[in-house]
């Protein structure tokens, strides 16, 4: 992605990579960029899931503080979502509620 930083299919890719690794902290930092570029939720679904993944293997909790405030940054519409006319994926249900 480093030779070719305008494809957003590579950045895709090294996050799904660094993600099936392990290396959770290289997916943070993948899907951070790629947020940073592309603006798309999704992409800041993925920072917040690689958060949450690193403190599971044992990184410090207090990880989990910014993971709340990228939450908290995250395009939602609340209303919509209550009145059931946003559909959401199981993901994102499950970083709603968080």
């Amino acid at each position: 992605w480093n030779k070719e930083p305008e494809m957003e299919e590579y950045g895709v890719v090294l996050f799904l990579t660094a993600v099936h690794s392990n290396d959770f902290t290289k997916a943070q930092q993948v899907a951070t960029k790629l947020y940073q570029k592309y603006k798309k939720p999704q992409c800041l679904q993925w920072v917040i899931a690689s958060i949450l993944l690193q403190v599971r293997a044992g990184a410090s909790p207090k990880a989990l503080d910014l993971a709340q405030m990228m939450l908290q940054k995250a395009p939602v519409d609340v209303a919509a979502f209550s009145k059931g006319k946003v559909p959401f994926n199981r993901g994102q249900v499950y970083l709603f509620f968080l």
